[in-house]
């Protein structure tokens, strides 16, 4: 099964309150995937602004709310898991499973920083806003988005959001939705 396959499928671990789903898998490397999108509990914490992630911070930054509020929901559970584990740590995500992914990416990197971790997301909105001071946190992040697809446009960088990591445009410019969105696993 190849990373992509990986990131989309389950089973997954569902967290019922605030719908977050989540796989690990331990093989060559630990493996982590977030699911994107898919009820109308997700499409709820879409649209919240920004928060600061942690109380008592000391480098402030803040992060999209509706996927902090997500991430926090399982952290616990998948930290705990992973602390089990060693070697590499690879974590995946589509769409909003990426916008997770990123956080879960700081989160391990900050509380396992002997670990290497790499992130690879597909078609992930933007996360972070105003995190300039902690940038390092994300090194290691590859966020891949279809040319023309919206959402890793959203939310808007005039609200202070920006990627994280580095930025990988595949495909052609269209304004067709699906094409652009839905089909980042098609060769």
């Amino acid at each position: 099964m190849n990373e992509y396959d990986f990131a989309v499928s389950g089973p997954w671990i569902r967290n019922s309150r605030t719908d977050t789903e989540y796989k690990i898998e331990v093989d060559k490397y630990v493996r982590v995937a977030f699911k994107g999108s898919t009820s109308k509990m997700d499409w709820r914490q879409n649209f919240k602004f920004w928060k600061a992630p942690y109380k008592n911070m000391r480098d402030k930054w803040y992060a999209h709310a509706g996927f902090v509020e997500k991430w926090k929901s399982i952290e616990d559970q998948v930290m705990s898991e992973l602390v089990k584990t060693e070697g590499p740590i690879r974590v995946y995500g589509f769409s909003q499973g990426g916008a997770i992914a990123v956080l879960a990416h700081e989160c391990i990197r900050y509380h396992m920083p002997d670990r290497l971790i790499v992130t690879d997301t597909w078609g992930a909105p933007r996360v972070v806003a105003f995190g300039g001071r902690i940038k390092s946190r994300f090194e290691g992040i590859v966020q891949i988005q279809h040319k023309g697809d919206i959402i890793p446009h959203l939310p808007p960088w005039l609200f202070g959001y920006s990627h994280v990591g580095v930025q990988e445009k595949v495909g052609n410019f269209s304004f067709n939705f699906k094409q652009n969105h839905m089909s980042y696993g098609d060769d």
